[in-house]
């Protein structure tokens, strides 16, 4: 995927399914929505990814709306 970090829109394809998606800044946190539909419902991530200061650790929090409800993901890598 690419992205922009103005807050303008950039298109990417996942398999089948064209996103769009918009990037800006929040403090140190880089935050990004995409929204998108996928078998004719829609989908909408908002990604938060963050560095920790040391710098050995990034964290990625997405929470995902679709029909069928809400839920949240954390991925977490460490530098080794």
């Amino acid at each position: 995927f690419k992205y922009v970090t103005d807050g303008s829109d950039v298109s990417n394809t996942n398999g089948p399914v064209e996103m769009k998606s918009k990037a800006k800044w929040d403090g140190d946190v880089l935050v990004v929505e995409t929204k998108g539909s996928m078998q004719g419902n829609d989908l909408t991530l908002t990604d938060k990814w963050s560095l920790s200061g040391d710098g050995k650790t990034f964290k990625m929090s997405r929470h995902i709306k679709v029909a069928q409800g809400e839920f949240d993901q954390v991925y977490v890598y460490d530098k080794q």
